[in-house]
């Protein structure tokens, strides 16, 4: 029960955090197209990538807990 509570409020913080930092890197840079297509300044690549990869790793850690979930049942 405990490891399961600990799961549940893991992926809430993953969620959280995950959608927070996609939040700041749209704000702080609003004309970085998706996928860095186009994007002439380094910086707006590097956001373009490390947004791809925050979308990336959030797939990979949800699915690695429901997987985790799944057998505590």
């Amino acid at each position: 029960m405990t490891l399961m509570k600990f799961k549940e409020i893991l992926l809430v913080i993953l969620l959280c955090s995950s959608i927070f930092l996609m939040i700041i890197i749209l704000i702080s840079n609003p004309k970085a197209n998706a996928l860095g297509l186009g994007s002439t300044i380094p910086t707006q690549r590097t956001l373009d990538r490390l947004t791809w990869n925050l979308i990336i790793i959030y797939f990979i850690m949800t699915a690695l807990i429901s997987y985790l979930t799944k057998f505590s049942y």
